[in-house]
């Protein structure tokens, strides 16, 4: 016999044995090991979904970024730097801390093109600016402005 009194066990519990909680323990690590399975897969889901929304947030930032740069080598060459040939060939454009913009300007012969990469947090975008320049009057004409892949 064993050193467990079954009649004090049975005054406050009537339904005990000894030998009843057994199966209680592989129940509970199953039960444990399903919910940190579900806690893994939860914060893998969570990882990702935030990575996704940051690249998007980041490319079009590198978008704008790119714009911004187009926009600015346009003003330049409407202030005249094509005619008195004091446009740089390329030039980086500081945005932010994490967000550039890198311009090229080339002249051929009235066609003006700009080249403008945009970057941020390692996402890339480019716009393409295609000007026509009079170089008699100075007149600028914006032929085409666009994004193109890269």
């Amino acid at each position: 016999m064993s050193s467990f009194s079954s009649k004090k066990c049975c005054r406050f519990f009537p339904d005990f044995r000894p030998d009843s909680g057994q199966a209680s323990l592989p129940v509970i690590l199953l039960i444990s090991g399903i919910l940190v399975v579900i806690a893994v897969v939860g914060s893998i889901i969570a990882v990702a979904l935030n990575n996704t929304i940051l690249g998007a947030r980041l490319g079009g930032k590198a978008l704008a970024a790119a714009e911004t740069g187009a926009n600015d080598a346009i003003t330049q060459v409407q202030r005249g730097c094509i005619l008195s040939n004091t446009c740089p060939s390329s030039y980086t454009l500081n945005i932010d801390y994490q967000t550039t913009a890198q311009v090229t300007i080339t002249n051929n012969s009235g066609i003006v093109t700009i080249d403008s990469i945009g970057n941020s947090g390692g996402r890339q975008s480019e716009i393409q600016a295609v000007l026509g320049v009079d170089t008699a009057t100075g007149l600028v004409n914006i032929r085409s402005f666009g994004q193109v892949p890269l």
